[in-house]
């Protein structure tokens, strides 16, 4: 694509940006005030705001080029109406570079396939997708090696809501760092990296008391505890209002500055924040129609006569032509862009690329070396944080009366000879009937004593224990047969339960 050389010449009112934020401080809503020496001129005249713990510099991880070519992905489902497998092909062998150091946004309208493609370049997604993608000039493999390398941070960040910050980065950071690094280190690790995400005020807050633009910084710092060179973000703007859209763009072109590969999707972004991208991969219908600096996307239209308005937003002149709205080609725009990339890729830059065997898997030498906890740490720690979590839920409080009085009203001691014939199997494969006449026979049966009956009680109805046992309907039970029945229904849940994640996983 063209040299960087202009600004965005469609958005003349941003011009002066740069020289009226330097003159006074900018204050955010995360209580941090930014200064005029600590602020990051981008581009023309972007200005980043850089935290006051801005001296804290992850450790150096190898640069990671991502490169794939010729991506095609086939959606299939099955037509209840006509009873047949459909197929529809979502990307149409495209091909691109996303390089270290960069901001790279991949945009365009609603099912242009811009979570698709990031999916396959994240390996979320390898069912149905066909073409190369390499890392480094080195054909990639979805081993546990590239897993080290890349984070995914997906539109809908599933955060423990029932953890504060500190217990959630904590966590986070004994399951990934493991335990070959002092405690010292790791909670270091997490102070800084809650500093640097604006986070340092709210340690102790709750995770669902958080605003929508902290959580996804809370994202984030969950994902940089293992310091990874790529990483991928699903619409990390979505929901968020103006303010908290700067600041996590601020973020993320700051952690691209250091080194790292960044791709993410965004919709439409304003026009302030389309000048802080360093590179823009535009898709429309599956197809790419532009793939180059953000600066240089209105000069480029104008070569195929596409004028984009005085003052307009660039990102939405952008989706105004990938919807045809300006009676472009979008063929000829995809068929311009594949050319252009077959020129660079024919004349490649001096620089050699790195074989991945080269990309270090771990911090560098300077720093301990670090593995992931074993699965038995693991295990006990899923398992205290899930205790954690249900100590903090009070919704057990309302629950259990509710469960209680509809088990107590509903059917829980209805006996089998009081149901109907046709419902009479339930009680066969229920497991919690075998459970519990499991437990009453090993206490009111094998022939116990008669209980015991106050001298001033006329009459102990239930002093026989094989009268309960028999009013309650509960005779002639098999003690084997019961366990065997609890068993049998763990180790099909268990089955079943995993069966369900393997399919899903295989999906992908």
């Amino acid at each position: 694509m063209p040299e960087k050389t202009a600004g965005i010449q469609c958005c003349q009112s941003s011009g002066s940006l740069g020289s009226e934020v330097m003159e006074e401080p900018v204050n955010f809503d995360n209580g941090i005030s930014y200064e005029k020496d600590v602020l990051a001129p981008l581009n023309n005249n972007v200005i980043i705001p850089v935290s006051q713990k801005s001296h804290y510099v992850f450790p150096k991880r190898q640069r990671v080029d991502l490169e794939f070519s010729d991506l095609t992905f086939t959606s299939s489902s099955w037509s209840m109406t006509k009873f047949q497998k459909e197929n529809k092909k979502i990307l149409h062998g495209i091909s691109g570079t996303f390089k270290s150091g960069e901001l790279s946004v991949i945009m365009g309208p609603s099912g242009a396939g811009k979570s698709t493609l990031l999916n396959i370049l994240a390996g979320f997604t390898t069912r149905g997708s066909t073409g190369t993608v390499k890392l480094n000039g080195t054909t990639r493999n979805q081993s546990q090696r590239f897993r080290k390398l890349s984070a995914y941070i997906p539109q809908d960040e599933e955060l423990r809501l029932g953890l504060t910050v500190m217990e959630a980065m904590i966590f986070a950071a004994n399951l990934k760092l493991g335990y070959s690094v002092s405690h010292q280190y790791k909670k270091q690790q997490v102070v800084e990296i809650l500093g640097l995400l604006g986070l340092d005020q709210s340690h102790h807050t709750l995770t669902s008391r958080l605003s929508g633009g902290q959580r996804k910084r809370l994202a984030v710092a969950l994902e940089l505890l293992s310091n990874p060179p790529i990483l991928f973000l699903d619409e990390p703007t979505t929901g968020l209002d103006s303010s908290s859209c700067s600041q996590c763009l601020y973020l993320f072109k700051r952690l691209a500055q250091e080194g790292r590969t960044i791709v993410c999707t965004i919709h439409q972004p304003s026009a302030l924040l389309f000048e802080m991208f360093d590179k823009l991969y535009a898709l429309s219908a599956g197809k790419c129609i532009y793939d180059g600096p953000s600066t240089q996307l209105v000069p480029y239209f104008n070569n195929f006569n596409v004028k984009c308005p005085p003052y307009h937003n660039p990102a939405d002149f952008l989706m105004e032509v990938a919807m045809g709205d300006h009676g472009v080609d979008l063929n000829q725009l995809a068929a311009a862009v594949q050319q252009q990339q077959l020129i660079e890729r024919t004349n490649p830059t001096k620089d050699k690329d790195l074989p991945l065997k080269d990309v270090p898997m771990i911090l560098n030498s300077d720093t301990p070396s670090i593995s992931p906890a074993p699965v038995i740490m693991q295990f006990f720690l899923l398992y205290k944080r899930n205790l954690l979590q249900t100590r903090r839920n009070w919704i057990a409080v309302f629950i259990g009366p509710v469960l209680a009085c509809c088990f107590s009203i509903f059917g829980f001691c209805l006996k089998r000879s009081d149901t109907p014939a046709v419902f009479q199997w339930l009680f066969t494969v229920s497991y919690f009937r075998a459970a519990f006449h499991g437990v009453v026979v090993s206490v009111y049966g094998f022939n116990r004593k008669d209980l015991y009956c106050p001298e001033e009680e006329l009459y102990c109805h239930y002093a026989d224990p094989s009268k309960f046992l028999k009013e309650m309907d509960i005779v002639n039970i098999d003690l084997v047969s019961n366990i065997s029945m609890v068993l049998f229904i763990w180790c099909l849940m268990h089955t079943a339960t995993y069966l369900t994640l393997w399919l899903k996983l295989n999906k992908r």
